[in-house]
């Protein structure tokens, strides 16, 4: 799919979603077998073999959640589809096979006590640390909007701080910039 369809197709973000679950599960799963060999059963055992414990990525315990499971679902139909339209298979064996539901799971935010646990632990961590945190609590901001924070969008005069703009990348290159 790569350069011939996803470049062009799909936006940044999503390829560097389908990117990552195609080299980390998808590829080592199919990677022996040539594209007219997959069928409808390798698919199946494919999805039902992500629904198993320790197939997060860095953890021994662990199932992926059904929105990753939908997601490796939605790659492989994508992937099929264009083999078809390229006439390089006649019918795709993911076409038959249903989308699996997502289930949403009820977060449960921290209560006052957490909150102060966690500023308690962050009392001797470095600054960046402390703001970062203390923006997302009091603010309810997430990674990416913390992320995209600068120093033009504070108004010092009102206090206050206007989030217009969200940094979006892969758990690795965020690690990576906050290193």
């Amino acid at each position: 799919m790569g350069n011939k369809y996803a470049n062009s197709h799909l936006t940044k973000k999503t390829v560097i979603s389908y990117k990552s679950n195609l080299n980390n599960r998808i590829l080592p799963y199919f990677g022996h077998m040539r594209i007219y060999q997959i069928k409808l059963l390798h698919i199946v055992s494919f999805l039902n073999s992500l629904s198993k414990d320790g197939t997060r990525l860095g953890h021994k315990q662990g199932k992926l959640s059904s929105s990753m499971l939908e997601i490796n679902y939605r790659i492989l139909k994508n992937v099929f589809k264009r083999a078809v339209e390229w006439k390089l298979i006649k019918q795709s064996p993911v076409a038959a096979i249903k989308k699996p539901s997502v289930k949403y799971e009820a977060v449960m935010p921290y209560d006052e006590r957490k909150v102060q646990e966690l500023l308690v632990a962050l009392e001797y961590e470095p600054n960046y640390w402390r703001v970062m945190i203390n923006l997302a609590i009091t603010r309810g901001l997430r990674r990416g909007e913390l992320l995209g924070l600068e120093w033009h969008y504070i108004d010092w005069d009102t206090s206050v701080l206007e989030v217009v703009q969200n940094v979006s990348l892969t758990f690795n290159k965020v690690r990576s910039c906050i290193l």
